[in-house]
């Protein structure tokens, strides 16, 4: 759940309708009709099913001389706190003088990974190989709850199949640099096929941290992707852009995720599942280079179903 809130006439509704699902507003007249605070708490927990709440802040003016009207002030700071603690995501909005709306909370990166292939499936390399989706892997999408403007992919087939469903109204714009990890001579190939090879177990054995034959090391790869992703993130928060999607591999996760995500966690527990990925939050970017994990999202009808 998104929880909206900020003064009167400072865009929150208009902030809402960039995203997709339920909305409920003025949620703080609610809470004025409540009498005690386990009907606050029911109130925050039924309220909390909607995908986006709004709520008018209150407390900033002259505190009223009628009773019930400060009751009323009281129980909706009460039900914001609730909110808050509930929220995946909390925004706050607020009216510029000169006239300009912005948003105090920072802007939100999705980045996601492609829906299955039938390399994924037979647990293949399958680094800068065009493979495309396979039939399962195209049927079980879904449409996401966003609706960016632009969504960034790669080269690779599979980011663009991948992005059609889930984003059908979004521009394509291709980043070359974030395509997946060259593997080299293993790509094609799974560990099974490949246990008897001296280059691969040397590989596994250096902690897949050295070059691959006719491939990339994986310092370098992670330096390339965290290069154009930090560039894309820069770009992003200057133009005053809401939402950054970025669609791409495990690989592009696992690179930026290690380098900049909290809380932090080592490279391999950070590939996503197929069609899925991170939500994080900008708001440290400028000054410590960091994002806040927000959720982890999966846009396929198994994961929408709670398969």
């Amino acid at each position: 759940m998104m929880f909206i809130t900020g003064p009167l006439y400072s865009g929150k509704r208009t902030f809402a309708r960039n995203f997709r699902g339920s909305v409920i507003a003025d949620v703080q007249d609610a809470a004025a009709e409540t009498q005690t605070p386990e009907q606050l708490e029911t109130l925050a927990r039924e309220l909390a099913e909607y995908d986006i709440v709004i709520a008018t802040e209150v407390g900033g003016g002259v505190v009223p001389m009628d009773a019930e009207e400060r009751a009323g002030r009281e129980a909706a700071g009460r039900l914001a706190c609730l909110l808050a603690e509930r929220a995946d995501c909390v925004v706050q909005m607020f009216w510029h003088p000169d006239g300009i709306e912005r948003r105090i909370t920072p802007m939100l990166i999705y980045l996601l990974r492609h829906g299955l292939t039938e390399y994924n499936a037979q647990k293949r390399y399958q680094g800068q190989r065009d493979i495309p989706l396979s039939a399962e892997g195209l049927s079980q999408l879904r449409r996401a709850d966003i609706d960016p403007k632009v969504v960034y992919i790669t080269p690779l087939q599979r980011t663009a199949q991948t992005a059609r469903v889930l984003f059908p109204e979004a521009e394509l714009v291709v980043v070359k640099e974030l395509q997946e990890m060259c593997f080299g001579s293993f790509e094609g190939k799974n560990y099974v096929e490949m246990e008897h090879d001296a280059d691969y177990q040397a590989w596994v054995q250096a902690n897949c941290e050295s070059k691959c034959p006719d491939g990339e090391r994986k310092d370098d790869f992670s330096n390339r992707i965290c290069s154009a992703f930090s560039a894309l993130v820069d770009k992003a928060l200057a133009d005053g852009e809401e939402l950054l999607v970025i669609l791409a591999h495990g690989g592009t996760q696992m690179a930026a995720m290690e380098r900049y995500a909290l809380p932090r966690r080592d490279y391999y527990a950070w590939c996503g599942p197929n069609a899925g990925g991170y939500v994080l939050d900008a708001a440290d970017w400028a000054e410590k280079r960091q994002l806040r994990l927000v959720k982890t999202v999966q846009y396929t009808k198994d994961a929408e179903a709670g398969v």
